[in-house]
């Protein structure tokens, strides 16, 4: 009895240990090897969508990809699709800047679900600030206004003349006297013998007065 208790132990002890590694090996679920966007990265461009790679393929039944903000808001849009060993999950857009949470849940080739979370932020870069318009410098294409502001005349000026002016001294140019002018300065005749006229009168009576003067002092 003993003989044959020792031989079954031996065997079952055999069979543990060819067994073993294949049991092992059956019981090795699926798991996650990567995600884009990656555990703890820090965007600064929102992402469009989740990306999970597994280490086999998943059944295209049972995935569930739930992405949320600090505030519970949601920011999934759809469901997740599966093609082989991926799971993609779409994204809602406009996601705003601040820490995002990933809970997930996958069915392993074996049918085992398998599940876990990770998490990424986006620091979006702040918009520069619009500058003021400021006052438009005055146009100095406008004829008339020069670069101060100040109007000016556009036409050209005049030459200056060499000519001398009629009211600086010396410099009078003599008007030219008309023909009647001329004829109206010429004295006529009749002037010319009440002039002769008087002068003889003028010669008589002072050769009268001297006479008288002479008979005086005789």
């Amino acid at each position: 009895m003993r003989r044959f208790a020792t031989l079954g132990a031996s065997a079952l002890a055999a069979l543990v240990i060819v067994l073993g590694p294949g049991s092992t090996a059956a019981d090795a679920h699926d798991a996650l090897v990567g995600s884009d966007p990656a555990d703890g990265a820090v965007l600064t461009v929102a992402p469009q969508q989740v990306v999970l790679t597994f280490t086999a393929d998943q059944l295209e039944v049972g995935a569930v990809v739930e992405v949320t903000g600090t505030d519970g808001s949601r920011w999934t849009a759809g469901e997740p699709a599966v093609s082989g060993p991926t799971v993609t999950q779409p994204l809602a857009q406009s996601m705003p800047s601040g820490a995002f949470q990933v809970v997930w849940r996958s069915v392993s080739a074996d049918g085992h679900p398998i599940s876990g979370e990770l998490g990424f932020s986006i620091e979006a870069p702040e918009a520069a600030p619009t500058p003021e318009p400021s006052a438009a410098p005055a146009s100095t294409d406008e004829p008339g206004t020069d670069v101060s502001g100040t109007e000016s005349s556009t036409e050209p000026s005049a030459e200056p003349s060499t000519e001398p002016r009629a009211d600086e001294p010396g410099t009078a140019t003599p008007t030219p006297v008309a023909d009647d002018d001329r004829s109206r300065l010429r004295p006529s005749t009749s002037s010319w013998l009440l002039a002769g006229t008087a002068v003889v009168a003028a010669a008589v009576v002072a050769g009268l007065v001297a006479q008288r003067r002479g008979e005086a002092r005789r």
